[in-house]
């Protein structure tokens, strides 16, 4: 199994969920679910309700995405059912990448611990949501949650903490006397 969709993301850009996100994400090979379903058993016995595309405990819960391999790329299941048109058309641009991106996994850190994920997660990022860069919101609804605002002012200059920064760490101040004696500033060498 791997994160995947938005758990990849919040991962991606700050090490813990998207403030917004209000479930999990989570990608696997759909030949391996019988090693899932083996475990429903002792899942139920801690609370948490499995089926074939959800897991769910309480008030949370993640949604389980099957793919499988084809012609040497992934595919989600799901995305077999599709007839042509738009939808398949939006899924064979979002959902359909080479295998390579995926197997073998890396680790990514995730609310302080380290969890799979594919081995190109900027690739998979870029292809699904474009400029991850920027801290737009991918679903509508997004843009009526409070938190993203809060997060976007406050948090959106990610964490170097949590992976390398895309913008250099050092600027170049130029400190001219105009501008100094604009912003009534001293630094010793023009007065």
């Amino acid at each position: 199994y791997w994160l995947d969709y938005g758990t990849l993301l919040g991962a991606w850009r700050w090490g813990n969920p998207l403030p917004w996100d209000y479930d999990g994400d989570i990608g696997y090979l759909a030949g391996q679910w019988h090693l899932l379903a083996e475990q429903a058993p002792a899942f139920a016995k801690l609370g948490i309700q499995l089926t074939l595309l959800t897991a769910s405990y309480r008030n949370a819960s993640v949604d389980l995405f099957p793919w499988i391999e084809r012609n040497g790329c992934m595919v989600r299941t799901e995305h077999l059912s599709y007839q042509p048109g738009f939808l398949k058309a939006v899924s064979d641009r979002r959902d359909i990448f080479p295998a390579t991106w995926v197997n073998p996994l890396a680790e990514i850190r995730f609310a302080d611990d380290y969890f799979p994920c594919p081995n190109h997660v900027e690739q998979i990022l870029r292809r699904r949501y474009g400029n991850i860069d920027l801290l737009l919101p991918y679903h509508l609804k997004t843009w009526f949650y409070p938190q993203f605002y809060r997060y976007y002012w406050i948090f959106a200059r990610y964490r170097p903490d949590i992976r390398q920064p895309t913008c250099p760490v050092t600027w170049t101040i130029v400190r001219t006397p105009t501008l100094l004696k604009k912003f009534g500033v001293t630094d010793g060498t023009h007065r």
